[in-house]
């Protein structure tokens, strides 16, 4: 499962987090119902899907030294990580092109959270400089749920796959997805969104 952060989002502060993504094996289980005279399969399917990252970028800005140093440039790293997991259930739909083995599938994903927090750092990059208490680095939020993060997240999935039939009660589904966010990560930064890419191996067997 492939799984990249759109838009961008903002903690506390007057900064920006986004562009991160990342891949990570994802279990789950389908329940089908095929109606082969009609072309078509009803699938229930149940994930678990973790788009946990680090975000982080540099800036530079003009800083106030403590005694007769002079005010210079130095750099800084502003960070935020991030924790997210859910449990996606989606059903959708299998149709399959007339006389084979290849479908489109189409449905609704539900993303129900387990886990959505962050926080932000800052750390100083230059050498030899220290913030007034001695350390290079300060914490400008403690870990804390993301606002709004607790709230189902909608999506539209799609996919191409196609059947192998090995017996007659053993399938092997291979199938390339995606899910396309409707709604956001967080109440507070409506563009900050997740877009998941997926090449998944069902192993079907038939009750």
């Amino acid at each position: 499962n492939g799984y990249f952060h759109r838009g961008s989002y903002s903690p506390n502060c007057e900064c920006a987090f986004s562009g991160e993504s990342g891949a990570r094996f994802s279990p789950g289980l389908a329940f089908i119902v095929e109606y082969p005279k009609l072309g078509l399969s009803v699938s229930f399917a149940a994930h678990y899907h973790d788009y946990s990252a680090r975000f982080a970028y540099t800036e530079t800005r003009n800083s106030i030294f403590i005694g007769n140093d002079p005010d210079s440039l130095v750099e800084y790293e502003k960070s935020s990580d991030v924790s997210l997991q859910y449990i996606r259930l989606v059903p959708s739909l299998f149709w399959y092109i007339p006389y084979t083995s290849v479908f489109f599938s189409a449905g609704l994903d539900l993303g129900f959270p387990l886990h959505a927090r962050y926080d932000n750092r800052e750390r100083i990059v230059t050498p030899g400089v220290l913030y007034k208490d001695g350390g290079s680095e300060i914490t400008l939020l403690p870990e804390q749920d993301v606002p709004g993060g607790k709230n189902i997240k909608v999506s539209f999935a799609l996919g191409v796959g196609g059947d192998l039939r090995l017996t007659t009660w053993l399938t092997l589904t291979p199938r390339l997805a995606a899910s396309l966010p409707l709604s956001s990560v967080s109440s507070e930064d409506p563009s900050w969104k997740v877009l998941t890419v997926q090449g998944d191996l069902m192993i079907r067997v038939r009750l």
